[in-house]
């Protein structure tokens, strides 16, 4: 099977901002496409957050420059990665491309802007 992580600022909000209605048709997608979905993030689930473990996608709690992130992403070893933000990706990119050579990596461009 496939496996997806995607590296979430945050967990996704469908119901108060745009970006979180997509992120979840993202999910939703690979879904239909048989990957198994691990959803990272550095921040706390709110009230607001959409129940990712209700449609089957597991959840993580991660820590940024951290070896247990290291630790977490070797476990897991993607096929694919996700980055929710400009900023996820630079953040951990480096980093996490060390330990998985082999995953395609992906940037969700919604709020990226160019000037």
């Amino acid at each position: 099977m496939n496996s997806l992580l995607i590296i979430g600022q945050t967990f996704p909000e469908p119901t108060t901002t745009a970006a979180g209605g997509r992120m979840l048709q993202l999910i939703e997608m690979f879904i239909s496409h048989g990957y198994g979905i691990t959803f990272a993030s550095s921040a706390s689930s709110s009230e607001k957050s959409f129940n990712l473990d209700s449609i089957g996608v597991t959840t993580q709690q991660i820590v940024i420059n951290d070896s247990s992130f290291d630790d977490f992403v070797r476990q897991l070893n993607p096929t694919l990665v996700l980055f929710d933000r400009f900023i996820t990706e630079e953040q951990l990119k480096t980093q996490q491309m060390l330990k998985m050579q082999t995953s395609l990596q992906r940037l969700q461009k919604e709020k990226l802007r160019v000037f």
